[in-house]
């Protein structure tokens, strides 16, 4: 997901209530929207590591914290980043500072996926966590993230952002393309919750989640109207990385499932 830029684009867009205004003063709804879903997920997740069966796979409630912090830092770092290298190079290129404007917005959900999970996995590393346990960590923050997302999205509804196609089905403006995102994460964050019940191998439920997110990502793509940055043909990289994101859940979950993966 990525905050409109310009403004002029902005109330251009689907957005139904891109600015708030009390005054003179004004701030972007996405940003309101994003910053109470973080704080919604954080309190989430403090509920979440509470539970006996997290605590007796040695998910303290202080890690959990720890990591979720990491998490939004690597995930803000990783999400800026892929908006400047790849979606608007030379826009930054021409002014340097800019980089630092990110109050106008400018984010890549897929960016900010990767860098939240690569710095959740370079701080159990560093605290020597094996593999299992990684593992664990990782099916514990995944219904936090599919939650998380589908807020985030509905931040996109607001400010108008990520839009999609013009659609002739009914029902189209009621449920723009940001709203069928929310839907789908909803449904999947339900569905991941359902799974931990079953007590599965570690790393199930993370699998699961990447490759049915990577399924909503690219239906999503498919409607999607707004720049996104150079394409691999028909491919956008939030798209091709979907693709990535697929394969590589259901070929880890294939694994994971055998039998053979359960002996000793």
């Amino acid at each position: 997901m990525s905050g409109a830029r310009i403004e002029s684009h902005v109330h251009s867009t689907s957005g139904f209530l891109p600015w708030i205004e009390i005054g003179d003063f004004r701030l972007q709804s996405y940003f309101v929207v994003v910053s109470l879903v973080l704080s919604l997920c954080a309190f989430f997740i403090f509920k979440r590591s509470e539970r006996p069966i997290f605590q007796k796979n040695g998910l303290s409630t202080s890690s959990a914290l720890d990591l979720f912090i990491g998490a939004m830092i690597g995930g803000f770092l990783g999400a800026r980043l892929l908006h400047i290298v790849w979606e608007e190079p030379r826009y930054y290129a021409e002014d340097l500072w800019r980089v630092f404007d990110v109050a106008s917005g400018g984010f890549v959900w897929m960016g900010g996926a990767a860098g939240g999970v690569a710095t959740i996995l370079a701080m159990l590393r560093w605290k020597k966590a094996d593999k299992s346990l990684i593992l664990k960590w990782l099916d514990f923050f995944s219904p936090v993230a599919a939650f998380g997302y589908a807020g985030g999205r509905m931040a996109c509804v607001l400010t108008g952002c990520c839009f999609g196609a013009v659609c002739d089905w009914p029902l189209a403006f009621r449920f723009p393309t940001q709203g069928f995102a929310v839907l789908w994460e909803l449904s999947v964050g339900l569905w991941l919750l359902r799974q931990e019940k079953s007590r599965r191998q570690p790393g199930v439920v993370f699998f699961t989640w990447i490759s049915l997110h990577g399924v909503g990502r690219i239906a999503m793509e498919l409607l999607r109207a707004d720049p996104r940055g150079p394409a691999f043909g028909p491919l956008t990289i939030s798209m091709a990385m979907s693709f990535v994101l697929l394969f590589f859940g259901a070929f880890q979950l294939r694994r994971t499932l055998r039998p053979e993966a359960h002996q000793p």
